[in-house]
């Protein structure tokens, strides 16, 4: 049975572990200021190829912590991360608790002003920052290694998350560390973000690799194609073709610290302060009825309504998928309707769902676009649940057909009617830019409006 952890008994810990290192040390100064700390790795030592181990690790730990989140850390706060948002805001997960700054995000009405998504909007651009830093690192030190493209399309695809998640004018600021001074970037459309996020992307394709961080950039810029229209699904399912299904790219977490730690499982099992959807506000999907998204009913929420954790995430060092061969059929599939083959375009799904090992039957057509298109979605967000997806997938049904989208009306595919504990729904389609880039000098929007717009 999982109970309902008090991040307070961790602070504790931390606090107990703090007063217990000064009781030893107190009595032997010498020791005191002669120690070493094996977990971090001072700047200075950051040279050669020797380093490049460490700018890696850096990079997709603090990857980790934007994309879906982790526990207790040393400052006493933890990270909820993109994918728990994201889940949020759309219908994969259902808010059980009465933290208002999360409960803003379930109910589609995020302000400005809130503390939560600021602290993720800093982490998105920290694993930027992080993943270019060890760009840097590999170019000089190591340009032959593969790990060059790895870090480099994780630089991307935190672009990638800025221009699916966020509304548009989001800024790419840089720090001069020569001249120590702040270079606040100019807002960019989301147009242009995914420009940004392809060209890295593209960079990464161009690097030395092995076939893991190859099929990791391809699927990565055949996602940001996707996103930037149906008019760009062929190139995308080109892209992916020689992705094998069987294949992931994984985030992976430790039970070590709990800075290591799976976020969405922290939140869900140990803290319930949501759980795993179910047909939420009318248009969400029947997470709960599908052998891919199994969950327990054995845990406790918040608030103290009824548990539903996914199993997909059910331990600390539960890894989260970040890219995979099934999405690269799923590209595929979609390409497949955008061009007017609707039979290779089932083929393609019922492939997956012959492979699952599941007993899923098969899909049949259900006979025009419109249905199809339905039908795609849905598959998608039953194979892709909880990896932050569900969000642009959603903004895609909602863009009109002049702009490239599937024209849908964002209430007849986003949560919407009657919030489940009071209240209806409000209409974000995105999360806005947090009130604090207001003091970046290039943004000249007025408070307390951040975005140059909040369309799909």
């Amino acid at each position: 049975m999982h109970k309902i952890r008090d991040k307070r008994s961790g602070r504790r810990i931390w606090l107990a572990i703090a007063a217990g290192a000064l009781l030893l040390t107190a009595c032997n100064v010498d020791k005191l200021l002669k120690a070493t700390d094996p977990d971090n790795t001072p700047p200075g030592v950051l040279k050669g190829a020797q380093s490049l181990p460490a700018f890696r690790a850096s990079a997709i730990g603090d990857f980790g912590v934007a994309f879906d989140g982790n526990a207790l850390n040393p400052d006493g706060n933890e990270y909820e991360g993109l994918v728990n948002m994201t889940g949020l805001l759309t219908d994969e997960l259902q808010n059980t608790e009465t933290f208002p700054t999360r409960t803003e995000v379930d109910r589609r009405h995020t302000n400005v002003d809130n503390s939560t998504m600021r602290d993720i909007f800093f982490n998105v651009h920290v694993a930027r920052v992080s993943a270019g830093r060890a760009a840097s690192a590999f170019a000089a030190f190591g340009p032959t290694d593969p790990g060059w493209s790895e870090v480099t399309s994780l630089q991307a695809y935190a672009i990638l998350f800025l221009a699916e998640d966020y509304c548009s004018g989001v800024p790419i600021s840089s720090f001069d560390t020569a001249a120590s001074v702040f270079v606040g970037g100019d807002p960019n459309t989301t147009q242009q973000l995914l420009a940004i996020a392809a060209d890295t992307f593209t960079a990464a394709l161009a690097l030395p690799h092995d076939p893991d961080r190859h099929f990791l950039a391809e699927v990565g810029k055949a996602r940001t194609l996707q996103f930037e229209g149906r008019s760009q699904l062929a190139a995308a399912a080109t892209l992916v073709a020689d992705v094998p299904t069987n294949w992931t790219y994984k985030i992976t977490h430790s039970k070590n610290s709990q800075h290591e730690w799976n976020g969405i499982y922290e939140f869900m099992w140990l803290e319930g302060r949501w759980v795993q959807a179910n047909v939420e506000g009318i248009n969400g999907l029947p997470y709960r009825s599908d052998p891919r998204n199994p969950f327990s009913t054995n845990g406790s929420t918040f608030i103290g309504s009824p548990f539903f954790g996914t199993l997909r995430y059910n331990s600390q060092d539960s890894s989260t998928v970040l890219a995979s061969g099934i999405e690269a059929r799923l590209i595929e599939a979609e390409a497949a309707l955008q061009a007017g083959t609707p039979g290779v375009f089932l083929q393609k799904l019922n492939d997956l769902r012959a492979g699952s090992g599941l007993g899923l039957p098969a899909l049949t057509d259900p006979g025009n676009d419109s249905a199809r298109a339905n039908l795609l979605f849905s598959e998608r967000g039953q194979w892709l649940y909880l990896t932050n997806h569900r969000l642009a997938d959603l903004r895609r049904l909602s863009r009109p057909t002049a702009n490239d989208g599937y024209g849908r009306d964002p209430e007849t595919v986003f949560p919407t009617g009657a919030w489940f504990r009071g209240g209806p729904y409000g209409t974000d389609v995105n999360f806005p830019i947090p009130i604090e880039e207001l003091n970046n000098p290039n943004i000249h929007q007025t408070a307390p409006n951040t975005c140059i717009d909040r369309n799909p």
